[in-house]
Order: structure tokens, then C-alpha cells, then sequence
């Protein structure tokens, strides 16, 4: 549950390796070989039963981001390489410092696939940034989470202290945009008359603010 569970680095780890025996049919396992699988399967999406995964073979990987105020964290495990880690850092701000930690041992310990996404920005017209600025705000599983986009010149920023962002964004198509530190990935629509009611985060509407 949202910030119900409290761990370390180290014991989210031993979760992870012992996720990896079970699933590798080693003795002394918690799990069944059966239930070790069926959770690094996708289920719905990126998602097993419990951890995202990523890759195939042996750049398969699995893991979750946790965050809530004051905080940020990420497990990553390659059950297939025996490699991984977990990262915890202070601060409302600090998923983008999380990721470049995950980068850096990433590099350093050879993990297949892990590094950061290159994007191909697109240019679009002025009148799509102008309406993309403002506030948007949404309940979400009893959470109140908000958006805030922000032009300055000829760019743009999103903060978001529920969402762990605080950052420059870039246009990846007409009707999306990435978010350069962390790259989260949001959708949107354009109505007739030009005006975005809501922006998308990971299948998470975010209605503009009403004024």
C-alpha cells in the first residue's frame, strides 16, 4: 500500500534475489517455481504480478519505483544475470538523481538494455504550448494529485511534487511530450477550438484545473 511499507535497500534486494531462486527453481525457495514465474509474466501491460518488467532474455529485468513526500526509491533485478539494485534518496526532487545513480551502475556492471531513452523532439506550433499551460489536478486512489505546466520563452516545464517532477519537457509527437529528467511520457488531446482538457500520465487522466 501507499506508503505502508517501509524497507531498505538492502532487504528489497534479498526480495528480489529470492523472487529470481524461485523462479530458477533453486532449493530452499519461498516461492513456488509456479508463483516466481507467473510473477515475472506480463499480467496487464508492463506489469507482472507485483513488479514492472522490462527486456527479454537476458536483459530481462523487473523491479517498481516508490515515492511518496520526501522521498524516492527504484529496485531494478536481472534475474537472469544475478545483478541488480535498490536506490533510496531524500527529497521531493530526487527521482532524477535515482535514475542517474541506476545509469551509472548500469554502466559500470554491464547490465543488457538499461540506459537512457534517446528521444527525436518535434516542433509544434506555438498555440499547442500556449494551451498546454496551467494546472491540472486529479483524485487518484484516494490521493490528490496535481500538474503544473509552465512556459517561459520557448520552453516548457512540469512540476508535479506527487509525480516526483520538476523538469523541462520536449514534444515527441503532435499530442505527447516527454519529461527530460525522469522521462515520463504524456498523452494529450486537442479539442476544436485548440483548448487540452486533460493530460494523460500512464492511463492517469489529469483534467485541467477548473479556474
Amino acid at each position: 500500500a501507499a506508503a505502508g511499507l517501509w524497507s531498505t535497500p538492502s532487504d528489497l534486494l534479498t526480495w528480489a534475489m529470492a523472487i529470481s531462486d524461485a523462479r530458477a527453481g533453486r532449493p530452499l525457495a519461498v516461492l513456488s517455481q509456479a508463483s516466481a514465474k507467473a510473477m515475472l509474466t506480463p499480467q496487464k501491460g508492463p506489469a507482472g504480478l507485483g513488479p514492472f518488467l522490462r527486456g527479454e532474455g537476458r536483459a530481462l529485468r523487473f523491479g517498481h519505483p516508490g515515492w511518496n513526500e520526501g522521498f524516492h526509491s527504484e529496485l531494478v533485478y536481472f534475474p537472469e544475470l544475478g545483478k541488480g539494485a535498490a536506490v533510496m534518496v531524500n527529497g521531493v526532487a530526487g527521482r532524477p538523481m535515482v535514475r542517474e545513480i541506476l545509469y551509472a551502475i548500469a554502466a559500470e556492471y554491464a547490465w543488457p538494455g538499461f540506459a537512457p531513452d534517446t528521444i527525436e523532439p518535434v516542433e509544434v506550433e506555438a498555440q499547442t504550448k500556449d494551451a498546454l499551460g496551467g494546472r491540472f489536478e486529479a483524485t487518484v486512489e484516494g490521493a490528490d494529485v496535481a500538474a503544473e505546466v509552465r512556459r517561459g520563452g520557448d520552453k516548457l516545464t512540469i512540476e508535479s511534487s506527487k509525480l516526483g517532477l520538476r523538469s523541462e519537457l520536449a514534444f515527441v509527437s503532435k499530442t505527447s511530450f516527454v519529461v527530460l529528467d525522469t522521462g515520463d511520457e504524456f498523452s494529450f488531446t486537442l479539442d476544436e477550438k485548440g483548448a487540452i482538457a486533460a493530460i494523460d500520465w500512464g492511463g492517469i487522466a489529469l483534467p485541467r484545473a477548473k479556474r
